[in-house]
């Protein structure tokens, strides 16, 4: 098996997190929460990490279109009821997503293909304000600390029910 991304991923404070990313955060909430819950989030946050994900290889279609960027950073805030990311690379500003736990189905995810291994978690669920719901990836490292982080998320989404 081949990996396509090496992704080193930390727990760490807000304040911590890619500045970008705690502001295109706090963006999105203050967009898609009531003034209440917006008010709410920071003080009740179980867990922040970020990950930064390189990636190793072009693959067939990169190279007809000049591939995507080298290196992605990803944050991630979790609290009692929200699960939310943020994700940036070299080209393109945050695009943020954020889901109530009781309302998403997060499990570990595998690749479907046997030739690319890459880890992380899979989130099906409403996107804040979405009438459809949506599957997205959450792409994780390999450490310990990863190991510790997707756990927590998956418990806290199981409290949450």
């Amino acid at each position: 098996m081949m990996r396509e991304y090496q992704r080193s991923t930390k727990e760490c404070r807000l304040g911590e997190l890619r500045p970008e990313l705690v502001a295109a955060i706090r963006a999105y909430l203050e967009k898609h929460l009531d003034k209440d819950e917006f008010g709410g989030v920071e003080s009740s946050i179980v867990l922040c990490a970020e990950t930064t994900s390189e990636h190793l290889k072009k693959g067939f279609m990169a190279k007809l279109t000049g591939g995507g960027d080298k290196i992605r950073h990803t944050a991630m805030v979790l609290t009692p009821s929200l699960l939310i990311w943020s994700t940036t690379d070299e080209k393109h500003g945050p695009a943020t997503l954020a889901v109530r736990l009781k309302e998403a189905e997060i499990t570990d995810f595998k690749s479907p293909l046997p030739q690319i291994e890459d880890d992380g978690l899979q989130v099906v669920g409403f996107s804040l304000r979405a009438t459809e719901r949506m599957s997205a990836f959450i792409g994780l490292g390999q450490e310990t600390s990863a190991q510790k982080i997707r756990e927590t998320v998956k418990e806290t989404a199981r409290n949450a029910k």
